[in-house]
């Protein structure tokens, strides 16, 4: 929820928590996204507690591979959430084959079809 900062703080301190992977997003077998909620409340004048620049620097301190916005009210931004996840998943999961292939190729596993 980017309108409370408490929720900022526990994202933060979460993101830190127990992170084996050193908030380097390749080296996750997982994607994050940072969801901004209620952007309709934005749109119609409410202060934000959090900025956008405070919310990307929140997702940088987290490792998220993404910031997102959507408003579940108006329904705008939801589509993109879930296209911005399974562009990451697709993203890490291939680069992970690719960087399987290159150790298969380095272990001289390479196999031509003809």
């Amino acid at each position: 929820d980017r309108v409370s900062t408490q929720s900022t703080g526990a994202a933060a301190k979460g993101g830190q928590k127990g992170d084996n992977y050193g908030n380097q997003p390749m080296a996750r077998p997982f994607s994050v996204i940072l969801v901004g909620t209620k952007y309709d409340l934005a749109k119609e004048g409410a202060r934000r507690q959090l900025s956008s620049s405070d919310a990307e620097l929140l997702r940088r301190k987290i490792g998220a591979d993404a910031l997102v916005n959507c408003s579940s009210k108006t329904g705008e931004g939801v589509h993109d959430v879930f296209n911005r996840a399974l562009t990451a998943w697709y993203e890490k999961s291939e680069a992970a084959r690719l960087e399987k292939e290159a150790e298969n190729n380095k272990k001289g596993r390479t196999c031509a079809v003809q």
